[in-house]
């Protein structure tokens, strides 16, 4: 829409909100809901530095509260799931398919935006039902929406405009952000994840010592995202010092770190072992990003615990990129697993471990802790297993048929080349994106339509959907959305059913005994329905 519709759009809104809170000073009246992601966090690194001795604060989840493996059944494309995560739909429904769109085959893309989700999330529900946000570097939340409360989004480190809702919520430009642009304080922020003195310079100097590793930095763009993590990291605590109903923060740190530096943390799966010299600099660079991690879950616990409901998820965990999990780019020696973490702390959760919990899961419990009612529509269901005994008596559940009825007040779009131009450099750093895809010229998104996508979008997409049902034993539900796909893009089917068998194989033995006992069951019959002998573990 126009600027100028936008600006009364959001001013409306605004004053709405502004109506809700003045006879709702305390919100829901319940427990503020915290969520933490965690971008790529594993539970093999987690449990590895616990044993160590490291990480106290992931040890207290572990010990004391609740803590799960997150079941990741579809692609494991971070815009996919952290848009799940807060929307409650699969990619098909919400419309983030990639990093990148036009989703056809073009060469030439742009970085997906918020203006491309289809469907509302999270903190437009809450703010339709008059509880308050704050959002503070989500994935996919540039431009930021005009919600109620407060949304900054991960271009606010480089005073993108408009990256702020609203754009007085919070100074950017005072001495503790600015500073984080000094090169002294970005050098000391970078000093404790490489062992050696790192420079940008010497990226380009070939008689430094340091030219290697200073390009391995360089390249996967690692001491930016320090410094974006780091940006966020004060924001929001400056922000979380606000009254909120519902507070969100993401970190990306441990993803890029593990994307190009898990050879120098496990190089087991690797000929040959790693250059000394090397092995030197980086050996701790991945384990320091989730010291720096146990820091910031630290600082929520003693700002939050036992006075709101703190849920810290990743969209997927890590391993080698080796086997099948060799990614697009051959220099990339990390990629992703589809099992990520959850941990939960406060006062509607029953602490220990809980199982067979997955992604979908996150938006109904969500919305559920928040009062606010859950969507008919939403593939998933609140995972009860992960509230305390009488959480549904103290707090009865409510449904809705959906959510169409709310408009999302889209922030206005305002271009930025050099911004895109550095986020397209760092997808093809950490191989999300090919050396020929290019920057597109033209931000106009233009009608959504799934079918029209690459293929390879669609398979995945798909899987998750087909997958999802199956480990839940629906097989009416699988049958619906695989004859979906036969008669939009029949060819794809054969590759479909292969994914699905992988993707199967690997989450099946995640379920609870009895749980498995009947997606075993459901899944052996959709194979025998569709042609294909199944081959379960």
């Amino acid at each position: 829409m126009p600027g100028e519709t936008r600006a009364i759009c959001g001013l409306v809104i605004s004053l709405l909100c502004l109506i809700m809170l003045s006879g709702c000073e305390e919100g829901s009246g319940r427990p503020p809901v915290v969520m933490i992601g965690i971008d790529g966090a594993e539970w093999t690194v987690i449990e590895g530095m616990i044993a160590d001795g490291e990480l106290p604060n992931f040890r207290r989840f572990r010990d004391e509260f609740s803590w799960g493996r997150l079941i990741n059944p579809g692609p494991t494309t971070s815009p996919v799931v952290w848009t799940t995560f807060t929307s409650g739909h699969f990619g098909r429904q919400h419309g983030i398919l990639d990093h990148v769109y036009p989703y056809g085959e073009e060469a030439a893309k742009r970085p997906v935006s918020s203006e491309l989700r289809q469907v509302p999330a999270i903190w437009n529900i809450a703010g339709y039902y008059g509880l308050r946000s704050v959002v503070v570097g989500y994935f996919v939340t540039h431009p930021p929406e005009q919600i109620n409360g407060v949304m900054v989004s991960p271009e606010a480190p480089y005073y993108v405009e408009g990256s702020i809702w609203p754009e007085d919520a919070i100074d950017t430009r005072e001495d503790e952000f600015i500073e984080l642009h000094k090169k002294d304080v970005r050098k000391a922020l970078n000093s404790p994840y490489f062992g050696f003195d790192y420079e940008a310079e010497d990226r380009d100097n070939p008689d430094s010592p340091f030219q290697a590793s200073a390009e391995i930095v360089g390249i996967r763009h690692l001491d930016e995202r320090i410094f974006k993590d780091e940006f966020l990291r004060r924001v929001a605590n400056e922000l979380f010092e606000q009254r909120s109903d519902l507070y969100i923060n993401y970190y990306r740190l441990v993803d890029f770190m593990s994307h190009s530096l898990w050879y120098y943390y496990d190089h087991s799966d690797f000929e040959p072992v790693p250059d000394p010299v090397l092995q030197q600099h980086f050996g701790e660079s991945l384990k320091e990003s989730y010291r720096y991690m146990d820091e910031i879950i630290g600082e929520v616990l003693d700002r939050w615990e036992g006075k709101a409901n703190i849920l810290i998820i990743s969209d997927h965990g890590f391993g080698s990129a080796t086997g099948r999990f060799k990614g697009r780019n051959p220099a990339l020696n990390g990629n992703h697993r589809s099992v990520g973490i959850m941990m939960a702390a406060g006062p509607d959760f029953s602490p220990g471990e809980v199982k067979g919990m997955t992604i979908m899961e996150v938006a109904p419990t969500l919305a559920a802790l928040l009062g606010l009612p859950v969507s008919d529509e939403w593939p998933g269901r609140v995972e009860i297993s992960l509230l305390r005994e009488n959480f549904f008596e103290d707090h009865p559940l409510e449904t809705v048929r959906n959510y169409r009825n709310i408009d999302v007040a889209q922030g206005e779009v305002v271009a930025n080349q050099a911004a895109e131009l550095q986020n397209m450099s760092s997808l093809r750093g950490l191989g999300y994106i090919g050396d020929g895809v290019e920057l597109a010229a033209d931000a106009v998104a233009g009608e959504y339509d799934f079918w029209s996508a690459e293929r390879h979008l669609i398979v995945r997409e798909m899987m998750m959907e087909i997958v999802y049902y199956l480990i839940n034993g629906e097989l009416d539900l699988a049958n619906e959305s695989f004859a979906l796909l036969e008669s939009n893009r029949p060819k794809l089917a054969k590759f479909e059913l292969r994914s699905i068998q992988i993707k199967f194989d690997e989450l099946s033995a995640l379920l609870p005994e009895g749980d498995m006992d009947v997606a075993l069951a459901a899944f052996d019959e959709f194979m025998s329905q569709h042609g294909k002998k199944p081959v379960t573990q």
